[in-house]
């Protein structure tokens, strides 16, 4: 019988296959890791989308303003 584990990280996710066929050992038959990268720049440790957020912030406050005004 075999068993299949995740372990799921903030960066990282890890697996493992075990083989439980045999009752007095366990084998691991297959493992690894995928590790996926920070997403923030490396010397200021801001996030990459921090400048695609701020204007999209911007373009969503003037589009209520304008609806606002309309609505008056």
């Amino acid at each position: 019988m075999l068993h299949f584990s995740f372990d799921m990280g903030t960066n990282s996710i890890g697996w493992a296959v075990l083989d439980m066929s045999n009752t007095q050992s366990l084998q691991i038959r297959d493992m690894g890791v995928r590790i996926y990268t920070d997403g923030r720049e490396a010397q200021k440790g801001v996030p990459l989308n921090e400048a695609r957020r701020n204007a999209r912030q911007m373009r969503r406050q003037r589009d209520r303003k304008i609806r606002r005004k309309r609505a008056m």
